[in-house]
């Protein structure tokens, strides 16, 4: 179970007893929770600290064997607005490009 949440459709199916079906119907369901997760995570939290933000994130990069970037914009009362996956990396370093990580506060914060 551990990592399922990671796992490809292939890695799913190939499981005894998994057809792809059951793969597909595995994925879904997993990708339903997430979306649960973090709409209900946007509308109840306020981040006071930096251990707040590692909650919305945690059941997703649980099971990753490789550095990952995410951005959690926030509004000026400290609610969550949006997260956003922005860069996988290897198995110990990920190269992020400063222009890439501000890009998205930016384009929430401009007027429509």
């Amino acid at each position: 179970m551990r990592g399922l949440q990671s796992a490809s459709f292939l890695e799913i199916s190939k499981e005894r007893g998994i057809g792809r079906a059951k793969a597909a119907q595995i994925q879904a369901a997993i990708e339903l929770g997430n979306r649960l997760s973090r709409e209900r995570i946007s509308e109840m939290v306020i981040f006071n600290s930096p251990e707040d933000a590692t909650n919305p994130i945690l059941y997703e990069m649980g099971g990753v064997d490789y550095e990952e970037v995410w951005i959690l914009l926030l509004d000026t009362r400290n609610r969550l607005i949006e997260i956003r996956h922005v860069y996988i990396g290897s198995l110990n370093s990920v190269f992020a490009r400063s222009g890439e990580l501000l890009k998205p506060a930016i384009l929430i914060m401009q007027p429509v």
